[in-house]
């Protein structure tokens, strides 16, 4: 991984305020614009890696 990305990947973490507590991992999103949560229910798709089509539902309330 480039610096680039190892900055952005622990940017994201502090925004959803990952954090690990007595064995479990917890979330707190404070950082996050409430743009960012969905009002509604939604869908993701993307592509794994062995480079199917897959699709998931987000919950309302959720982050993808």
């Amino acid at each position: 991984m480039t610096g680039q990305v190892k900055e952005e990947l622990l940017t994201r973490l502090g925004e959803l305020g990952v954090s690990v507590e007595s064995g479990a991992i917890r979330f707190a999103p404070h950082v996050l614009a409430a743009a960012d949560i969905l009002r509604a229910e939604g869908r993701l798709d993307y592509v794994d890696a062995t480079g199917t089509p897959r699709s998931l539902a987000v919950p309302a309330g959720g982050l993808a």
